[in-house]
C-alpha cells in the first residue's frame, strides 16, 4: 500500500511552485503541441500536511492546456487515448483478451512519447503569446479534486458535479503539458462504482509513466479512496483522518412478509434462475441464485481490491533473510556466545516461524558455513524442504557452503553462488583420539567394566579400535555418506551415480559447481532476490522489502566489554577451539578437518581434556 504519513505542517517543504487548480471544462481535442519538461522532475516530501495548500492558489480554466484541433492522425501520435483493458496486479495493460475464434484485440495501453523538437518549439511559441491569465508558469502543480458523484457523461463549464472522461482527460493533458510538473490528487469520499474507479486509478498509474510526481491527500476515505490513494506515488492523511477500511459486504432486502401482512400479493414472472429483480417484492429471504451470483461478484470485487492495494507502491512485498553463518552444531555449547556458529535448534525454531507466517513470499537462506555435525545438518535441511514445499526458498552462499553447509544449501529451490565460493564437499568424516602413549607417558591409566559388544566403542580411548569395533565405525561413516550422497542427488534431481561422480568429499568452486549442475546460478544476494521474485511471481520491477530475521543480540557481557580487548579475544579463540574439541557429537558433514567424538557428557569423559576445559572456562 501506498505510504501513509500523518503531518500537522501546511505546505511542501520542497516545492516553490504555483498551483494550477482545475475548473473542468468543454472538452477539446487532445493536445498535440505539449512536450514533456527536459529534465523529468523527482518529487519528494520531507513533510506533508494537514490540509496541503500549495504556494499562490490560482484557478485556471482547461483552456490554458488546450490547442486549436489538429489531425486526428497528429492527436493519436502525441497522445494516444486509453481504452479498456484487462489490468495485471499493478494495473499496467494487457493484451490477453482476445476475439472467439480470432486474433487478439490490441489492449489500448498508454505509452507516454515526448514529442518532437518541432512541437516542443511550438508550445514555448504559443506559451509566449497567451495571454496573461491564460498563462501556467513551468514547475506549476496541477490540483485535481475527487469528491461525490462521478459522472460518465461530458459537462459544460458551468455543471456541477465531475466528469469521467475530462478527469482522464486531465490526466493526459498534464502528462505532456511541459509546465506541470506533477500532480497533487485531493480524495474525499467518492459516490460512483468500481468502474469509474478503476478507470480514474489506471489514468494515475499512465501519469505516473511521464516521470511526473503525484501524491494523493486522503482526509476521510473507505475502499474505493483507498484503492485510488494507494496508486499515487505518496498519499498523506491528517493526524485525525478518518479511515475506514473493514471490508466490503452487499445486501439484499426483501418485502414479501411485509405485502403478505397488509394483504398485496406481487405477481412477478421472470425469465432466467439468476433474474432477481422481482425477488425483493416476491420473496422472504434470498434465493440461492441470488446468493450465488452475489458471492461471486464480491469476491471479484474484494480480491481485485486486495491485489491492487497489496501490490501498489509503498505496500511492498516481504522476503525474508535468515543468515547461516559458523561451524554447524546441534545445541549450543555452554562455552559458546549467542553469535558463534549455526545451532540446530535455534535455526529450525526460526524456519518453523517463518513457514507460519503469510507475510513472507519467499525465503532467502544466506549461508557461509564449511560444515559441522551431521545429523544437525540433516534435521536442518528437512526443516528447509518442508519450508520450500510452502512458499520459494533460495539458498545464497558466501565465502564457503561446504559438506554440512552445502547440505543446508540443497534443500532450497535454488542454490546461487559467487565464482569463487568454496561449495560442494559432500562427504562425512568422523574418528576418536587413541591416547593411550600419552596415557603411558603421564603415568595415567583408566579401567574400563563395560556391558555390550560395542559399549568401549567411543568410551575406550586409551587403546585403538578392536577390528570388529573399527568395522562398525566404518559402516556408521558410511551409511551417513550415503544418505548425504542419496539426498544429494534428490534434491538436485540427479542420479546417484551421477551424483557420486562429483560428491566424494570433493570441494568445488562455485563456478565448477554451476557446470556441474550442484549451483543453478552464480551471483550475489541480489540475484537471489531476483530469483526469489520470480518463484514468488513478484514483477521484477517492483521493490521488494528484504527482512532480516538474524539480526544478532549481544550477551550482557558482549555489550559491558565491547570489542578490541586482546584478552577476550585470546579467550573467544581458546573457547571456540576447545568447542571444536568437546560438543561435536558424533559424525561430522565439515570440510575444514576432522572432528572427533565427543567427549563430554559421556561418564567416560577424557578427565586430562575435561581439565583443560574447565581452567579455560575460568578464565
Amino acid at each position: 500500500m501506498a505510504k501513509l504519513l500523518h503531518n500537522t505542517t501546511s505546505h511542501f517543504t520542497s516545492i516553490n511552485l504555483r498551483t494550477v487548480s482545475v475548473i473542468l471544462s468543454t472538452p477539446t481535442t487532445l493536445p498535440t503541441y505539449l512536450s514533456p519538461p527536459s529534465s523529468p522532475r523527482r518529487f519528494s516530501l520531507y513533510t506533508a500536511l494537514s490540509k496541503p495548500s500549495l504556494h499562490r492558489h490560482r484557478n485556471l480554466s482547461i483552456r490554458a492546456f488546450d490547442s486549436p484541433p489538429e489531425p486526428q492522425s497528429d492527436v493519436a501520435a502525441s497522445a494516444p487515448l486509453v481504452q479498456e483493458e484487462e489490468t495485471d496486479s499493478n494495473g499496467n495493460g494487457s493484451a490477453s483478451s482476445g476475439k472467439r475464434g480470432g486474433g487478439d484485440y490490441p489492449s489500448g495501453e498508454f505509452e507516454f512519447e515526448p514529442p518532437g523538437a518541432w512541437r516542443s518549439f511550438v508550445v514555448k511559441l504559443r506559451m509566449l503569446v497567451a495571454l496573461p491569465w491564460q498563462r501556467v508558469r513551468k514547475g506549476s502543480v496541477l490540483n485535481m479534486k475527487l469528491r461525490g458523484q462521478i459522472s460518465d457523461q461530458l459537462k459544460s463549464r458551468f455543471s456541477s458535479g465531475l466528469s469521467l472522461p475530462q478527469l482522464c482527460e486531465n490526466f493526459i493533458k498534464a502528462a505532456y503539458d511541459p509546465r506541470i510538473s506533477g500532480i497533487y490528487l485531493h480524495i474525499e469520499p467518492l459516490n460512483c462504482g468500481w468502474g469509474k474507479v478503476e478507470e480514474i486509478r489506471r489514468h494515475i498509474l499512465d501519469f505516473k509513466k511521464s516521470g511526473k510526481f503525484i501524491v494523493g491527500y486522503a482526509p476521510a476515505c473507505g475502499e474505493k479512496e483507498y484503492y485510488l490513494g494507494c496508486a499515487c506515488e505518496e498519499l498523506y492523511a491528517p493526524p485525525s483522518a478518518y479511515f475506514a477500511l473493514y471490508g466490503l459486504n452487499v445486501q439484499a432486502s426483501f418485502l414479501g412478509g411485509v405485502l403478505e401482512k397488509v394483504g398485496i400479493e406481487p405477481q412477478v414472472e421472470r425469465i432466467g434462475k439468476y433474474k432477481s429483480a422481482g425477488d425483493q417484492l416476491a420473496r422472504k429471504n434470498i434465493s440461492e441464485e441470488n446468493r450465488e451470483m452475489l458471492t461471486a461478484l464480491l469476491d471479484n470485487i474484494y480480491g481485485n481490491w486486495l491485489d491492487k492495494v497489496s501490490s501498489a507502491k509503498g505496500g511492498k512485498d516481504q522476503i525474508a533473510v535468515i543468515r547461516a553463518s559458523g561451524s554447524i552444531s546441534r545445541v549450543r555449547s555452554p562455552l559458546s556466545s549467542p553469535s558463534s556458529g549455526i545451532v540446530a535448534e535455534q535455526f529450525i525454531e526460526k524456519i518453523q516461524s517463518v513457514r507460519d507466517l503469510k507475510r513472507y513470499k519467499a525465503v532467502i537462506i544466506r549461508i557461509d558455513s564449511p560444515g559441522g555435525d551431521a545429523l544437525a545438518s540433516d534435521l536442518m535441511w528437512r526443516e528447509i524442504r518442508l519450508l520450500a514445499a510452502s512458499k520459494p526458498v533460495i539458498a545464497s552462499m558466501g565465502d564457503v557452503a561446504a559438506s554440512g553447509g552445502y547440505y543446508m544449501a540443497m534443500a532450497a529451490g535454488a542454490i546461487v553462488s559467487e565464482n569463487l565460493t568454496l561449495t560442494g564437499s559432500i562427504g562425512v568424516v568422523t574418528g576418536k583420539f587413541n591416547l593411550g602413549k600419552l596415557y603411558e607417558r603421564i603415568g595415567f591409566n583408566k579401567d574400563i567394566i563395560s556391558r555390550g559388544k560395542y559399549s568401549e566403542l567411543t568410551a575406550a580411548d586409551q587403546r585403538p579400535f578392536r577390528p570388529d569395533e573399527a568395522e562398525l565405525f566404518a559402516k556408521s561413516a558410511q551409511n551417513a555418506y550415503k544418505q548425504f550422497r542419496d539426498k544429494a542427488a534428490y534434491s538436485r534431481s540427479m542420479t546417484v551415480d551421477e551424483m557420486e561422480e562429483f560428491a566424494q568429499g570433493r570441494v568445488w568452486t562455485g563456478n565448477d559447481a554451476a557446470s556441474r549442475g550442484l549451483v543453478d546460478a552464480i551471483g550475489g544476494l541480489s540475484r537471489a532476490v531476483a530469483i526469489a521474485k520470480q518463484k514468488a511471481d513478484i514483477p521484477q520491477d517492483r521493490q521488494v522489502r528484504l527482512v532480516e530475521l538474524s539480526r544478532p543480540s549481544p550477551s550482557l557481557p558482549e555489550v559491558l566489554t565491547g570489542i578490541g580487548s586482546s584478552l577476550v579475544g585470546a579467550e573467544n579463540t581458546l573457547k571456540a577451539l576447545l568447542q571444536e574439541l568437546t560438543s561435536s557429537d558424533g559424525i561430522q558433514a565439515r570440510m575444514d578437518g576432522i572432528m572427533f567424538q565427543k567427549l563430554e557428557g559421556d561418564i567416560y569423559a577424557n578427565p586430562i581434556l575435561t581439565l583443560i576445559k574447565d581452567y579455560i572456562s575460568s578464565i
